[in-house]
């Protein structure tokens, strides 16, 4: 439900598409957010291997935060350039904040 509702989002509201296939879209789009996931467990792992952050008290919980914000710019960035790229041209990270 969560990336069905992003996918949406993404294509009506981010980038505005209207070209791209929406079933290959989607179905693209699933695979690049279950890397996603990939990338924050990747990222998770190696801050715990490679630092004593899980050491410090709520250092998990920090561990945590920089693998979800590690994804989080994998699953607008990656989209982006794959699935969306025509309807991406001029949009960067700052345009799509809140203002």
């Amino acid at each position: 439900m969560a990336v069905t509702t992003h996918y949406l989002l993404n294509r009506i509201w981010t980038f505005k598409d209207k070209e791209t296939n929406a079933i290959k879209g989607y179905i693209t789009f699933y695979m690049l957010c279950f890397l996603g996931v990939g990338v924050r467990l990747i990222v998770m792992q190696a801050l715990i291997l490679t630092t004593k952050l899980d050491s410090f008290p709520y250092g998990y919980v920090a561990i945590n935060f920089i693998g979800i914000i590690s994804a989080m710019l994998f699953n607008f960035f990656v989209p982006k350039k794959f699935i969306f790229k025509k309807a991406a041209q001029g949009i960067t990270l700052t345009a799509c904040s809140w203002r």
